[in-house]
């Protein structure tokens, strides 16, 4: 779209915004009983938003009605078809539950849920990842940072439609999203991630849009196989991270082991792979992770913080940041110093990967250590009660 154009339109939502949002609040009061979720993910339900949906859900004695919103037809009929409340953003019930709900739930932005509806409702931020790579207004690169004066000015008034809170796992992260989302400690609450409650326990219906890909898993764990687990970070760039899947190494490594790789594109990844070996299995872009991290032996990435959430079960990590430089340089800067906050095996190239990977499955670990310093660092709490302690907090939040 023209620049002009798109600041035309930016404005003009804008006033609409400003004068419809007051006019809504008068008429309609909220009920602190009504929760509404939502996800970055909109093709799915899943990360923080499902797990802590499915926690209300599965509670018989709540007195909280959690509601997802979306316009995904399918998401509301197989949450529908398990008895659970879910509607179109657009349908008239969709309407009517955004007016009267007191609190979003969501784990980045309002995204299905417009903010012209959203006036004196409460904003619960669960975020989706322990940052390592810098986000929001900390990265140059991110929408925000490139926004003018006065779309940052509309955009953070915005915000103050409604009171924002966002749900941190620790100090770690809680300084991280201070300066990334421009908000104080005190708007930052150290409770947990709900999906890392599913470290600990099972959830009732975790596997919705999963169901054969958990179906498999437990038949290979029941074979005794080891699975290994591939969840590389997309890149700005669109350079490759899955060449070395087609390795001949790769494949008689897993063949001789009775292991299994599963792997997984970041959702924004622009890259299509094709890889003829029965011992790897591809699960879907949108897929949910935390469905079945618990399930793997081993972790294999690069830059996602997915390897945060996995230190929590305190096994082995592989690193593969063969792109190091050029990432930080082309895609994205990080936090902090990478060698520092991975406690895990460094491979650069294919063949050092190949040796880590055959190093981890003897059983080579030297980095327990390594993991707990980061873990005890990055968690507050390390229990799986998340869900519980987010659900009292905006409890009293009425009181």
């Amino acid at each position: 779209m023209n620049p002009i154009l798109r600041k035309i339109k930016f404005l003009l939502k804008s006033l609409l915004n400003f004068t419809l949002a007051p006019l809504f609040s008068f008429f309609i009061r909220r009920n602190e009983e009504i929760w509404i979720f939502n996800s970055l993910n909109k093709n799915n339900i899943a990360q923080n938003t499902k797990f802590l949906y499915l926690h209300l859900n599965n509670k018989s004695n709540s007195d909280i009605l959690p509601i997802w919103i979306t316009e995904n037809k399918k998401i509301v009929e197989s949450l529908k078809k398990k008895g659970y409340n879910a509607y179109n953003k657009n349908s008239l019930k969709g309407i009517y539950y955004i007016l009267k709900a007191k609190y979003f739930i969501v784990d980045s932005h309002f995204s299905d849920i417009s903010r012209v509806l959203s006036h004196k409702a409460i904003s619960i931020n669960l975020w989706h990842g322990i940052p390592l790579k810098k986000i929001s207004y900390d990265d140059p690169k991110d929408f925000i940072s490139k926004l003018s004066k006065y779309e940052k000015f509309f955009y953070n008034l915005f915000n103050k439609f409604s009171t924002n809170y966002y749900i941190s796992c620790g100090e770690y992260d809680s300084k991280k999203f201070k300066t990334a989302f421009k908000v104080n400690f005190n708007e930052i609450i150290s409770l947990g991630s709900p999906r890392n409650d599913s470290m600990f326990k099972n959830f009732k219906n975790q596997d919705i849009f999963m169901e054969e890909d958990i179906k498999y898993i437990n038949k290979l764990k029941k074979e005794g196989k080891k699975l290994l687990f591939y969840v590389p970070t997309f890149r700005d760039t669109g350079r490759s991270t899955t060449e070395w899947l087609n390795s001949k190494d790769l494949e008689d490594i897993l063949n001789r082991n009775n292991a299994m790789l599963f792997y997984k594109l970041h959702p924004y990844d622009k890259n299509d792979v094709t890889i003829q070996n029965s011992l790897l299995y591809q699960l879907s872009k949108i897929s949910d992770l935390y469905s079945i991290l618990k399930e793997i032996d081993c972790l294999i990435t690069d830059y996602s913080s997915v390897y945060f959430d996995y230190l929590l079960l305190d096994r082995p990590i592989i690193f593969y940041p063969f792109d190091l430089k050029e990432y930080i340089a082309q895609d994205r800067p990080l936090y902090v110093d990478y060698d520092e906050y991975t406690p895990g095996r460094k491979a650069y190239n294919e063949d050092e990967l190949i040796n880590a990977i055959q190093r981890t499955i003897n059983g080579e670990d030297n980095y327990k250590q390594a993991r707990a310093k980061i873990r005890n660092e990055v968690f507050l709490h390390q229990d799986g009660n998340a869900c519980e302690r987010i659900v009292e907090f905006v409890k009293n939040l009425d009181k």
